[in-house]
């Protein structure tokens, strides 16, 4: 034993960190006489039923937590890390002391926690925390060392065993009430109702016409704001009903705007000028939260991919830790950022530093804000060939938004003018403004060198000639639907869950069917709103937004050791203080029926309901169904009324509309969740469907067309090379027509090569050589693409919009990802576009990873 003992202590001292590119760069740093290794991620989870041994099911099995017994976890090993705990027990064997160097955050100190657990080390322990990966916060970091902070792993493990308790006492039951595969989340359902109610907001929303009107002279030009003594409406004066607000307001019709283009060369005279100094103060450095809004707002990149970012640059050494609720700067940084400023920004610089108050509940105050790491900043160009396009961007918001924190608050004049002119409809007074920066402090950051501008020279009694009266029409708009970006800010401003959780949250929001996006918003689908009215009906305070932001305060109490796990939990599940608890609550929701639970109401006959297939409208008397129709993927909630539903029922009651019935063979067309098809059923079973060109109306489609479409795919021709035997066929898929060039096999086999896009009028008249030539077109880009984006701001590749023989599809050559079915191509942005490739890339990596 004495032996060992002695070994041990000449050996290495085994660092252990989360990823292996952390694990790389520090293991750089450190040098010799330590071994660093990652644990990839958590090396223990909370067991599933099935992973609980059968002599424990009694008290563990639902849950994989015993919730009689003070709420304790069974733990198990991650299935797919045994060898990872294996090649770190080997690794521990000979080492002489153990450093856990996880993230110094809840999920971090909670790694930590289960390494002790599973390897059992013999040789001391110690707790290693950084903010940076640089090489002196390294060093630092050895030097000063602590043990775990058990307060903030009974944080995590409460966390975890919430969201246990929750996700599995409600999912199931929704299962059971509205659709297979549903799910609930602590913080994924209240997200998720916020975007519902916003789709409601606009469901309600009335719209309001109102007009304006312009007065150009003198290379100026003002807004009416007043006429006979009253304030003329604008767009902000309207409710959500569609009336002004304020019953006095003037609100101009269009014959008051021909009126007043009797004004024209008449005279204005400016009636009051008023010049004030305004002050712009600087913004603050990223928290998490910021950094997600304003790259989200700035780049147009998902708050997955912003994230994702910062990982990489945090772990490469390139910024500190990511995830902080934090405005605080290190003495370090607050020198650093202001060496850059003298350097670039010389008029800029303050005489002393910036402090800014963290408003963010429960914040971290032991993290700095996100700022570039080291001692010395480097600018984005120093380092923008080692970083891919995405990082780069990410690092120059992070490098900027720091230096603008520590520069001076922009400083200028601005100046009020009022004009009057008399009309026939009284006195109309003009309202405009001027601004000049005379001092622009943190705004210098990206922007030209400008010569200073000044204002316009203007007094009372000063005329000018009217040259031109400009009338506006306008209507209020509802109130904008989230963005991801305005999401975040939404749940920080209501303490609902925390900054470093938001970028998961939205993507299971999506992931899971829950929204979908549209451009760059946020469009709940109908299964969202009939869960949402669920949980709002049975469950109202696991979605109260109070409730949830208690909830994550009491996480932060047990993390600084304020208040107990058991009692939280408790209370919790099984209720306080004449409060229903989890448990009670499910247990009261079994007695939801189904058939009620699961729709919307439009009208007294008519409601949505959605099943695993979609969401389709129901026509019924009493409880009794009389007709179905499926609702379009590409209408949206908001959009849908119930004079529009009553219209895809009677479309619905034409179809399926039998074209021929006779001979054995069934031909009829059918409308469908994507639209209207063709189907062919024979007496011997054998069924096929074919796509209506766009073109065609469903309605008139005669019988010899419908059999022409069915007689598809049409071999084109075949030719024979050095390789072997070729074919071409064209067909006619959901979104047009394709070629496809195929390989033959033995027999009748034949695998496909390749499919491209062809003119939908040709597919039954191109010959060989003109499809031969469309498929080996040099510039897959180019062809047939009927839509063109800038280039990805992830890849920097130019994208393009085409139509597949499959559906419609975006590439930027390397990466195809399909469009959603039901998704109106008209409607696709760029953002969307995107984003679509942004998640076929993820998919990639998963499967590769």
């Amino acid at each position: 034993m004495g032996k060992k003992l002695e070994k041990n202590a000449a050996g290495e001292k085994l660092v252990i960190v989360e990823s292996p590119a952390k694990a790389k760069k520090i293991q750089n740093y450190l040098g010799e006489g330590y071994k660093v290794a990652a644990s990839v991620g958590h090396i223990r989870i909370l067991a599933q039923s099935s992973q609980v041994p059968a002599s424990e099911k009694k008290k563990y099995g639902r849950f994989g937590v015993d919730i009689e017994d003070g709420f304790k976890p069974y733990y198990v090993t991650d299935p797919e890390k045994k060898s990872t705990i294996t090649s770190l027990k080997a690794l521990l064997k000979d080492a002489s002391e153990l450093y856990l160097a996880t993230d110094e955050d809840r999920e971090g100190e909670a790694i930590a926690w289960h390494l002790i657990q599973v390897l059992k080390p013999k040789i001391p322990v110690k707790r290693m925390v950084f903010q940076e990966i640089t090489k002196s916060a390294i060093e630092e970091s050895v030097q000063n060392t602590r043990s775990i902070d058990m307060d903030m792993v009974e944080a995590q493990e409460t966390r975890r065993i919430l969201d246990r308790l929750y996700g599995y006492e409600l999912s199931p039951l929704l299962w059971r009430k509205v659709a297979s595969r549903t799910s609930a989340g602590r913080v994924q359902s209240v997200a998720t109702r916020m975007i519902v109610e916003r789709e409601r907001e606009r469901e309600r929303f009335k719209e309001a016409e109102w007009r304006d009107v312009k007065a150009e002279f003198s290379a100026m030009s003002a807004r009416l704001s007043s006429l006979g003594e009253k304030q003329v409406a604008q767009g902000k004066d309207f409710d959500s009903s569609g009336k002004a607000q304020d019953p006095d307001l003037k609100i101009l019709s269009k014959g008051d705007c021909e009126i007043l283009k009797s004004l024209e060369e008449r005279p204005i005279e400016v009636a009051q000028v008023k010049e004030k100094a305004f002050r712009r103060s600087s913004p603050a450095p990223f928290t998490t939260s910021t950094l997600q809004q304003v790259a989200g707002n700035k780049l147009g990149l998902s708050s997955r991919t912003i994230m994702r970012s910062a990982q990489s640059l945090y772990e490469n050494g390139f910024i500190t830790y990511m995830r902080t609720d934090s405005t605080d700067l290190s003495q370090e940084a607050l020198d650093a950022a202001r060496e850059e400023i003298a350097k670039l920004y010389p008029k800029a610089l303050p005489a002393s530093p910036k402090k800014y108050e963290t408003r963010s509940p429960g914040a971290q105050e032991a993290h700095e804000a996100i700022r570039p790491a080291g001692s010395k900043f480097h600018s984005p160009e120093e380092i923008k060939t080692t970083l891919s396009l995405v990082d780069y961007k990410i690092y120059s918001l992070i490098y900027e938004r720091t230096l603008a924190s520590q520069m001076k608050d922009a400083c200028g004049k601005s100046l009020s003018v009022v004009l009057k002119a008399p009309s026939p409809l009284g006195e109309a007074l003009f309202e405009t403004g001027f601004q000049v920066i005379e001092d622009p402090g943190f705004l210098a950051i990206g922007s030209e060198d400008e010569k200073a501008s000044s204002l316009p020279s203007l007094k009372p009694g000063q005329k000018f000639v009217i040259e031109k009266i400009e009338e506006g029409l306008h209507c209020t708009q509802p109130p904008a639907r989230y963005t991801e970006a305005s999401l975040v800010k939404a749940l920080e401003a209501k303490g609902i869950g925390r900054p470093s959780t938001y970028a998961a949250i939205i993507s299971t929001i999506i992931d899971r069917g829950y929204a979908k996006e549209r451009g760059r918003a946020l469009v709940p689908s109908w299964l969202a709103v009939i869960v949402t009215t669920i949980m709002e009906n049975y469950f109202s305070s696991l979605v109260d937004y109070s409730f949830t932001a208690r909830m994550e305060e009491g996480l932060d109490q047990i993390a600084k050791g304020e208040e107990g796990e058991e009692k939280w939990l408790s209370d919790f599940y099984f209720g306080d203080s004449g409060e229903k608890g989890l448990k009670e609550l499910a247990q009261e929701a079994e007695s939801i029926d189904p058939r009620v639970s699961s729709r919307v109401d439009l009208g007294p006959d008519l409601s949505v309901r959605v099943n695993h297939f979609g969401a389709y409208v129901e026509k019924r008397e009493g409880e009794e169904r009389k007709a179905t129709a499926p609702i379009p993927d590409d209408l949206s909630p908001d959009e849908l009324t119930y004079s529009l539903a009553q219209d895809l029922l009677s479309k619905a009651q034409m179809f399926p509309r039998v074209l021929k019935d006779e001979g054995g063979e069934r031909v009829e067309v059918c409308n469908g969740r994507f639209g209207y098809y063709i189907s062919s059923q024979k007496e011997d079973g054998e069924v096929k469907t074919a796509s209506i060109p766009e073109g065609y109306d469903p309605l008139l489609l005669t019988v010899e067309e419908a059999e022409k479409f069915l007689s598809l795919p049409r071999l084109v021709g075949s030719y024979s090379q050095e390789k072997g035997e070729y074919e071409v066929f064209s067909n006619i898929g959901r979104y047009g027509a394709y070629l496809s060039l195929c390989k033959k096999g033995r027999g009748s086999s034949r695998r496909v090569l390749k499919r491209v896009s062809m003119p939908n009028g040709e597919v039954f008249s191109m010959g060989l050589e003109e499809a031969k030539s469309l498929l080996s077109s040099s510039d897959p880009l180019s062809t047939m693409a009927f839509k063109t984006f800038p280039p990805d701001p992830v890849t920097g590749r130019k994208v393009v919009l085409k139509n597949g023989p499959f559906g419609p599809y975006v590439t930027d050559g390397v990466t195809n990802a399909a469009l959603p079915k039901g998704e109106n191509v008209n409607k696709v942005d760029d953002f969307t576009a995107y984003r679509l490739l942004e998640k076929k890339r993820d998919g990639k990596k998963k499967n590769e990873g």
